[in-house]
């Protein structure tokens, strides 16, 4: 494929503003094929007029508008039904892009392994209306095992859209939808590749709720489902318990699971330090 068709969706809720500056940095990419395909999950502050006014002036622009609000996860699905783009990837409406972003990520599709299954990047936080700070990979690789024990892949890959389309994110989940189909891909084999190019930049500098802000017992009920999803030995157990650590939240672990993974060969020396961390916490619990 000399430039293949690239999807872009975007799942927004009453972020007009943002949602704006989201499509435009898709447009402003170097990169020019591409479909951009907004999913408005029943917005009611004039999303729905103003796509459709934005899609007479973006011809690759395509938008569908939910009945009824049922959450990012089925906007996702949505869109990932309706694209057409060889390849796929996914914008946050809070967030935006780099002009190199999906270049980029072409680039290294045409050099990857064999066995990789996707492509992840590390990111820019925006703190401030003038603050930024880089979050680099840990990680270059990841398979299912090194997903579980830390998720450096984070919430948008580039994949081939037809991969994403037979797996799908889970609409049970009420949050790490993204971790679980990421889960899903790996557990088929292969791995995930990431990139150093920090194109995609993560907006916490704005007042409206962000996912990671979520409550608590939604993390647990996700982390149930997961759990169920997959035949998890112990270990693997264990890498999922420490994902939980950025929220404070555990179950009471016992001083032998504490000494089996600080004993394990394996194990690097970040996990085994989050690990500690999560047991910490947990004394209070």
């Amino acid at each position: 494929m000399d430039q293949p068709k690239v999807t872009v969706y975007i799942p927004t809720y009453n972020r007009k503003g943002l949602l704006e500056r989201a499509i435009n940095s898709v447009i402003g990419q170097d990169y020019s094929n591409i479909e951009i395909i907004v999913v408005d999950d029943n917005s009611t502050d004039g999303t729905e007029s103003f796509l459709e006014e934005k899609s007479k002036e973006v011809a690759n622009l395509k938008f569908f508008v939910k009945k009824q609000n049922s959450g990012a996860c089925a906007s996702r699905n949505i869109a990932i039904e309706n694209a057409t783009g060889d390849f796929i990837t996914g914008l946050d409406d809070d967030d935006y892009f780099l002009p190199n972003r999906i270049s980029d990520f072409v680039h290294f599709w045409t050099e990857k392994e064999k066995e990789t299954v996707f492509l992840y990047s590390s990111y820019t936080l925006k703190i401030g209306e003038s603050h930024f700070t880089k979050r680099g990979l840990r990680k270059k690789k990841m398979d299912f095992d090194s997903l579980l024990k830390v998720n450096d892949v984070g919430s948008q890959v580039f994949i081939e859209t037809e991969v994403l389309r037979e797996r799908g994110f889970d609409e049970r989940l009420p949050m790490w939808q993204d971790f679980k189909c990421w889960l899903d891909i790996l557990s088929g084999g292969g791995i995930a590749q990431g990139i150093n190019n920090y194109s995609y930049v993560v907006d916490i500098s704005h007042a409206h709720e962000r996912i990671s802000m979520k409550r608590k017992d939604k993390l647990l009920i996700a982390e149930d489902i997961i759990k169920s999803s997959f035949q998890l030995d112990k270990y693997q157990r264990l890498y999922l318990e420490n994902h939980k650590c950025n929220y404070g939240v555990g179950y009471k672990m016992n001083f032998k699971e504490v000494l089996s993974v600080l004993f394990r060969l394996d194990f690097d020396f970040f996990f085994k330090f989050r690990f500690i961390k999560q047991y910490i916490k947990t004394l209070n619990n």
